[in-house]
């Protein structure tokens, strides 16, 4: 009696919570709520004397009691959530329903009887870990079916392809995972037929499978890379071509580029000076076209590569470059300051001594730039900076 009263009370405060929230949902739902409130009273009063109450019961009678509501609306949904109703239990599934509780859940996905590309879409959008609970129905494998297995690779093409211009570069990692599970179960049905010599015909079709999905694979990493270049960091079999758009797109991705050559390097480095930071075996050529695209590159030079002598040229370079790239060398020379400022006067501020000569010079540039400028307001800007300016001098 006493678990039959906890169930009862369970189900009347669930009920009357959501009424609580949404006055008027007696009236929207056209009284289906209080349909279902007592029909749960009823079962529970005409269970006599139940010996034991099962968890398990209660979610059946939970379920049975949703699946007799047709067309149930979004309040009802939620409310069966809230009871951890699961969607693969519900049997009229609807896209509507199907969409309200993947948006509580995405794993949801894997519970959706019919899972077509709006709903796949509507997953993906809600997290790319949709993917993970994408259905590998293989019923067209096993009979032998071509085209449908062709029409089922195909659509799982078509939402990669609509994720990746939609998604962040992790989707690769989710293309190899779904194609390698295909490839899997295709090879598992060939050792089944290896032994029999009137399948030959079906093991040449899985063969053209196999080549298709690879194709597919190749066609998405490029179409990924292109996308964002980082996304290189997932591609299992680069080539040429792949590293090279990555590079191109993005040239940080130099780091994930598995065979780093000099001519990929100096691309990447050319694009982005800061790309520096990611190669291995950096030359003297190829720090000086990463210094020449930017001066603050010289941050990243590896000064075990390069002799003293080279590293002396490329932070001259840097400094003519980017006067600011000055604060990155540790013992810059008298000719490297001056330089440094000539090229950007606000060096002077990685200077700890800077000479009267080089304060001079600042404020020579600080004023030949508010004549040149007519902007009043750059003007006060310029002019700000020179009190500053002045203000760290006096203090040195």
């Amino acid at each position: 009696m006493k678990y039959k009263t906890i169930g009862l009370s369970y189900v009347v405060l669930s009920a009357i919570f959501i009424v609580s929230i949404n006055p008027k949902l007696r009236e929207n739902v056209n009284g289906k709520l209080d349909e279902y409130i007592v029909r749960q009273k009823m079962k529970h009063k005409n269970n006599a004397n139940p010996q034991k109450f099962v968890m398990k019961d209660k979610y059946l009678d939970v379920v049975n009691e949703f699946n007799a509501i047709s067309n149930p609306t979004q309040e009802m949904c939620e409310f069966a959530i809230k009871q951890n109703i699961k969607l693969k239990d519900i049997k009229n599934q609807t896209d509507f329903i199907c969409k309200i509780f993947i948006k509580h859940d995405v794993s949801e996905l894997q519970g959706v009887k019919n899972q077509t590309d709006e709903i796949c879409k509507f997953a993906i959008q809600k997290s790319i870990k949709a993917f993970k609970f994408i259905n590998c129905d293989i019923s067209c494998l096993k009979e032998q079916n071509y085209d449908g297995m062709m029409l089922f690779i195909n659509n799982i093409y078509k939402l990669f392809e609509y994720a990746i211009m939609n998604q962040d570069e992790i989707v690769l990692y989710y293309v190899y995972d779904l194609f390698d599970k295909i490839k899997c179960m295709i090879k598992a049905l060939e050792q089944k037929l290896n032994n029999n010599k009137s399948c030959d015909n079906y093991l040449q079709l899985y063969d053209q499978l196999r080549v298709i999905i690879d194709d597919h694979i190749y066609e998405l990493c490029i179409l990924s890379v292109k996308k964002n270049g980082n996304a290189l960091r997932y591609v299992k079999n680069q080539t040429d071509k792949i590293r090279q758009i990555a590079i191109t797109q993005n040239a940080s991705a130099i780091e994930y580029v598995d065979k780093q050559t000099d001519e990929l390097c100096n691309l990447a480095v050319s694009i982005d000076g800061y790309a520096l930071k990611y190669i291995k075996k950096q030359t003297e050529k190829m720090c000086r076209i990463a210094v020449m695209q930017n001066g603050e590159a010289i941050q990243y030079v590896n000064t075990q590569q390069i002799n003293y002598e080279q590293f002396d040229e490329l932070c001259n370079l840097a400094v003519s470059r980017n006067g600011i790239a000055l604060k990155y060398i540790k013992n810059s020379t008298k000719q490297m300051k001056e330089t440094a400022i000539k090229q950007n006067c606000y060096a002077i501020l990685y200077i700890e001594n800077p000479t009267d000569e080089m304060r001079e010079l600042v404020k020579k540039q600080l004023n030949n730039k508010m004549n040149e400028n007519t902007n009043n307001f750059q003007n006060c800007l310029l002019c700000s900076y020179q009190t500053y300016f002045m203000k760290y001098f006096n203090n040195k």
